[in-house]
């Protein structure tokens, strides 16, 4: 699974493991477990693995791609989560399917979904008492920018969550923890090249309109699409 920070590679692979298996599930991370130690793992049980920042592995590629070929041959599950495509290109293994994540606000048709989600794990988990949603807080959620895709997403939503004492999330709650979670503006700094200027300006006025990208772009005498794509550039 390949996508910036944020972008559900992690929340997904979960996802996928607990609808279709009944084995255990293993998280492997570069970043606290060393790769000689692969072979010591017990893999009877398992039935679906993660591996996450390959990018830390500079050395012992051999040994990663043996694994996970093993893995295969055991009918386990791999996941390789991955910021880019070229973290993966000094190993090798038999079968792989490459899956894009792109940015939470270039899929923001999915932003409805994953807060009913995460307002039912917030209520099972913190007995919040908000289950439900207006459309017309859905709409301000899904105009809104989330620099770190759906992590800022489930922060938003676990705020909203903890601060809504009714069943249905009153619209001046979300405009109430959107502006909470605002961040400061800076003055501009008018240094660089005209890009980076003009994406200055751009965020500027993203803070003061909330994060709303429909404003921000009326600001700007732009369209959505152009306010994304400079964001991106």
């Amino acid at each position: 699974m390949i996508g910036e920070q944020g972008t559900g590679k992690d929340f997904i692979s979960t996802y996928i493991h607990y609808q279709y298996e009944d084995g255990l599930l293993l998280t492997i991370n570069f970043d606290k477990y060393p790769i000689v130690q692969l072979d010591e793992i017990p893999l009877k049980h398992i039935r679906t693995i993660k591996f996450q920042n390959l990018s830390l592995i500079k050395e012992s590629h051999d040994i990663l791609s043996a694994f996970i070929n093993k893995c295969i041959d055991l009918d386990i599950h791999v996941f390789i989560l991955l910021e880019n495509i070229t973290q993966f290109e000094p190993f090798t293994c038999k079968v792989s399917n490459k899956v894009e994540l792109p940015a939470l606000n270039e899929r923001n048709e999915d932003i409805s979904a994953f807060v009913l989600y995460f307002l039912s794990a917030l209520h099972e988990k913190y007995g919040t008492i908000a289950v439900k949603i207006k459309e017309q807080s859905l709409t301000l959620l899904k105009e809104t920018i989330y620099p770190f895709n759906i992590d800022d997403l489930q922060i938003i939503m676990k705020e909203i969550a903890l601060n809504e004492n009714n069943i249905v999330i009153q619209h001046s709650t979300v405009e109430k923890v959107l502006n909470l979670e605002k961040l400061p503006i800076k003055a501009l700094s008018l240094k660089g090249t005209l890009k980076e200027i003009e994406k200055e300006i751009i965020e500027l006025v993203l803070k003061e309109e909330n994060f709303n990208q429909s404003k921000t772009a009326e600001r700007l005498g732009i369209n959505r699409g152009t306010l994304w794509r400079k964001l991106r550039e």
